[in-house]
C-alpha cells in the first residue's frame, strides 16, 4: 500500500491472499471501520498500523492459520490499550482446529 491510496475506505475483504507480508502505516487506511480476512493460508505479518486507527469497529478471521489470528488478537490488545473497547474481533475456525475454546470475554469470539 501507498500512503493516501485509500483514504475512505471503510471495508476491507482479503480472500484467498497468497502474500507473505502485508505492510502499511496508519496513513493508508484512516476510516477503515471494518476488516474480514478469509483463507489467506500464506499471510505472516499484519500492518501494525491496524492497532492504532481509531474507526476500526470490527476484525473478522474466517480459515486462517492459528499465526494470523494471534497477530489480530495483539491488534485487538494494542487497539484497548489506544482507548478503543468497541473493537469486535469474530474468529471462525476451521474444522479440525475446533478443540479450542468457544468464546473469550466480551471482545473476542471463537467459533
Amino acid at each position: 500500500m501507498e500512503e493516501g491510496e485509500f483514504p475512505k475506505l471503510r471495508f476491507l475483504k482479503l480472500v484467498s491472499l497468497r502474500i507473505v507480508r502485508w505492510t502499511g502505516s496508519g496513513d493508508h487506511l484512516p476510516c477503515l471501520q471494518k476488516l474480514v480476512m478469509e483463507r489467506c493460508g500464506k499471510l505472516e505479518e499484519l500492518p501494525s498500523c491496524l492497532g492504532y486507527i481509531p474507526t476500526l469497529e470490527k476484525i473478522e478471521v474466517r480459515q486462517c492459520r492459528p499465526f494470523v489470528r494471534s497477530l489480530v488478537h495483539e491488534i485487538g490488545e494494542e487497539q484497548m490499550r489506544g482507548g478503543n473497547e468497541d473493537l469486535k474481533i469474530l474468529i471462525l475456525e476451521e474444522i479440525e482446529d475446533s478443540s479450542s475454546s468457544d468464546s473469550v470475554d466480551g471482545r473476542y469470539v471463537l467459533l
